[in-house]
């Protein structure tokens, strides 16, 4: 396996590297907003993100694609929900609400930095969210109120959220850019989702609590204004040719479209058909765009070959097992797979039409579920994290796309470390490649 390092951030990783301790006290945690899964081309591996809550630190664990195995575990922050891979691949990101910092890691010698934030005000307030497509920089959404940040007295009020700008290289905080429009008075408290166009001129922030979405000048680390969007936008994803910029819309289940070329919002919106639309996937293969519907146990298939104007496919949403959270399309286009959130099941349709092939059971545990799936650059594989409400079949179970069947589950983490029978385990939030 083959992976591309940077070989100054793991000289600097290895300098800067202290370990965080890891308590057993765990608790239920809200449910994550996902993202798709980076272009797998480039790594031969999977990472977990695994959560004890907001009171204890967490793990990631990293899984070698070619081996099926767990080839290393790494403590994080408290309260991470995601993480993302840098654009080289050499370094792993994890956005820990609860601790309100990032945590780095060198995915070759797990050698780790702790990237502390300004600190915020509020219940739930912290980064939510990281990702980023310019070599040396990642962005992290932080919620709350920031008067560190904003460089307000703090008992100001009302008061953003900001963008903390990390250098990946040096693996500091360069700056924090307030969610605030000066001109305007628009501000937005919230952050939950951003994303970076490919050209890296533009940095894509939403806050589903004000349907709105904040555009941020990468270049200059400014925020260039905040516009009013869909209801609830959770979601967010590039068309495939970057023109266009698909805002998935969970209050009113639809999905806008705003034009990078000229930053605007275009009048008309796309009905996904659904509700409770929280997920979206690109597949720059086939060129189409997926949503979940976890509301109606559906998802909806466009085509996107002319991306102002997406079709619909199948003539309309597809059922498939309940609460879909998430889904993954092969890169050789023959399947998708979807993460059911109601159970412990994966749907496999087939790409060409959608039609069903079969419900595949990836935890049999009474009241599991599956919350996140990923799919390996060759097609070989499936990757699906569940949990279940004792804690006790946690883990990330790998199957095998030629056959549909179970090659390994890896456990997640005990939360005892010292425990031997009926050891309660991590929970599983999130899983990226």
């Amino acid at each position: 396996m083959k992976y591309m390092w940077k070989a100054v951030a793991a000289a600097v990783l290895l300098c800067s590297i202290f370990e965080l301790g890891c308590g057993d006290t765990f608790r239920q945690i809200a449910t994550p907003i996902l993202q798709p899964a980076g272009d797998p081309a480039l790594f031969d591996m999977v990472v977990v993100v695994q959560s004890a809550g907001d009171t204890a630190n967490g793990f990631v664990q990293q899984i070698e694609v070619s081996g099926d195995s767990n080839i290393g575990e790494k403590p994080i922050g408290a309260g991470a929900t995601m993480g993302a891979l840098d654009p080289s691949g050499s370094l792993m990101f994890t956005a820990n609400t609860a601790s309100n910092d990032v945590t780095a890691i060198s995915v070759s010698s797990f050698a780790e930095v702790t990237i502390s934030l300004p600190k915020v005000q509020g219940a739930g307030a912290g980064p939510t969210y990281i990702g980023g497509t310019k070599s040396g920089t990642m962005y992290v959404a932080v919620a709350g109120r920031t008067p560190d940040a904003c460089s307000l007295p703090a008992n100001a009020a009302p008061n953003s959220g900001y963008v903390g700008v990390i250098d990946s290289t040096n693996l500091t905080l360069v700056k924090p850019i307030c969610l605030k429009d000066q001109s305007s008075g628009q501000e937005m408290l919230n952050p939950s989702f951003l994303v970076q166009s490919a050209n890296t001129l533009k940095v894509y922030v939403l806050d589903s609590t004000t349907s709105q979405m904040a555009i941020i000048d990468a270049a200059s680390g400014t925020l260039d204004k905040i516009i009013s969007v869909g209801s609830q936008p959770s979601f967010a994803t590039l068309s495939f040719d970057q023109s266009y910029l698909y805002i998935l819309n969970k209050g009113s289940n639809n999905i806008s479209i705003f034009r990078i070329s000229d930053q605007t919002l275009l009048p008309t919106t796309v009905s996904t058909g659904g509700t409770g639309s929280g997920f979206m996937l690109t597949d720059t293969h086939l060129n189409r765009l997926y949503v979940t519907n976890t509301g109606s146990g559906t998802i909806s298939a466009f085509d996107i070959s002319n991306p102002v104007s997406p079709t619909v496919i199948g003539g309309g949403p597809v059922t498939v097992g309940p609460s879909p959270v998430s889904l993954t399309a092969l890169r050789d286009g023959t399947r998708v797979y979807v993460a059911n959130g109601g159970n412990g099941t994966v749907t496999e349709l087939l790409a060409s039409n959608l039609s069903t092939i079969k419900t595949i059971t990836v935890n049999s545990t009474a009241g599991a579920t599956t919350n996140n799936i990923v799919s390996s650059n060759d097609s070989s594989r499936v990757y699906v994290t569940s949990k279940d409400p004792t804690n006790l079949s946690n883990g990330t179970t790998i199957f095998r796309t030629l056959d549909d069947s179970t090659v390994t589950t890896i456990k997640s983490p005990k939360l005892d470390s010292t425990c031997t029978t009926g050891c309660q385990l991590f929970n599983p939030t999130y899983v990226f490649t």
